[in-house]
């Protein structure tokens, strides 16, 4: 695998990813609540990928049951709230990985400052809605799900 292969920019995200599921998985274990976080797993080539398929960022035991949650870094977009969010809409997630994600509880998205968070709940999904954006981490335009900003909710994230 050479540095500038698209294995190579698929793993890089891959650990970026990591920080904002730790980042949100230290504030909910802070209050309280038990975590589990997947270990990272690569396929050396195409041909086991499906061995290493998404199967959930963080888990959070609520109320006795197993949750899942779906994290993510917008590192270009600062929020704190409904009233300052910048979009006409949220980005819950990409689809496929979401149509994967069956017992999906909750996809949380941390502001460029990781100061705060949306929250979208999976019970929200009958108001999902699909829409393409351009992803200048990956330059190609990726098919998302969306949900009205009002469906959100924003909270600071808590670490300390």
């Amino acid at each position: 695998m050479t540095v500038n292969s698209p294995q190579a920019g698929i793993r890089a995200r891959m650990r970026a990813s990591s920080s904002p599921v730790f980042l949100i998985g230290l504030h909910m274990h802070r209050r309280g609540y038990d975590i589990e976080i997947p270990a990272m797993t690569y396929a050396s080539d195409v041909s086991e990928i499906e061995s290493h398929v998404d199967r959930g960022d963080l888990f959070v035991h609520i109320g006795g049951e197993r949750r899942r949650f779906e994290c993510r870094h917008w590192e270009r977009t600062s929020f704190t709230c409904r009233r300052d969010f910048p979009h006409p809409h949220f980005f819950v997630g990409n689809i496929e990985p979401l149509n994967r994600a069956t017992d999906l509880y909750a996809a949380v998205q941390l502001c460029k400052e990781t100061t705060h968070m949306g929250i979208v709940m999976a019970d929200t999904r009958p108001s999902w809605y699909e829409t393409r954006f351009f992803n200048p981490l990956t330059k190609r335009e990726e098919q998302v799900y969306a949900v009205p900003i009002d469906l959100v909710a924003f909270k600071p994230l808590v670490i300390d």
